[in-house]
């Protein structure tokens, strides 16, 4: 069985100010990011992990960096990782296009949803892609573990893949940052065998 750790990156000052962060801005952790991270990876500390995949990004190299260091690996950059294009709505402030994301946890037409009308990526261009990737590292990792460390639409997508939903229904998962999900492959296919565990962040003072 091969088991894919799926992580999302740490808070940025974007995450922290509720703009949209897609792949046209490269944004860095902030301090509370690399707590969060630095938390995450002692939890990891006792997986026995094979490989550090990760998007190009700096706020997902930044997390990745600080697993692989406690498995002594280094990072693997994966452009599939790399976050949904959101076009012109880039830096937009989430309160302003509520409406819009909210048409992803009722799926419909395409062409209505979020980014595609504004010049960047549907939901189903973004799953492809980064699906695509995960069935080539669990091909490559067969009876490892590895990580994947991505962003919030990315990580959604997959898991509506490996779930077997479409991938405008993207929505209905939440997905914290440093958060762990873990979707598994064996004989019969995909499962998620763990969502959204953020149980590794003890309280800052």
């Amino acid at each position: 069985m091969t088991k894919v750790i799926l992580i999302r990156h740490g808070q940025t000052s974007w995450n922290q100010s509720r703009r949209m962060q897609g792949g046209n801005n490269d944004t860095v952790l902030d301090e509370e990011g690399e707590r969060e991270c630095r938390c995450l990876a002692e939890r990891l500390k006792k997986e026995n992990i094979k490989a550090v995949y990760s998007s190009p990004l700096s706020r997902a190299m930044g997390t990745a960096q600080w697993i692989a260091d406690g498995h002594n690996l280094d990072v693997i950059e994966e452009p599939a990782f790399r976050e949904m294009n959101c076009g012109t709505l880039e830096g937009a402030e989430i309160r302003d296009i509520g409406p819009r994301l909210q048409k992803l946890v009722m799926g419909g037409n395409e062409d209505e949803l979020l980014f595609k009308r504004c010049g960047g990526e549907s939901c189903d261009q973004l799953q492809n892609r980064a699906w695509t990737a995960i069935l080539e590292k669990v091909e490559k990792h067969q009876d490892d573990t590895i990580v994947v460390v991505s962003h919030y639409f990315v990580l959604a997508s997959i898991l509506c893949a490996a779930v077997g939903i479409p991938a405008t229904q993207l929505g209905r998962f939440r997905i914290g940052g440093t958060s762990i999900c873990i979707v598994s492959f064996d004989s019969y296919g995909p499962f998620l065998s763990l969502f959204n565990d953020r149980c590794h962040l003890t309280p800052a003072y």
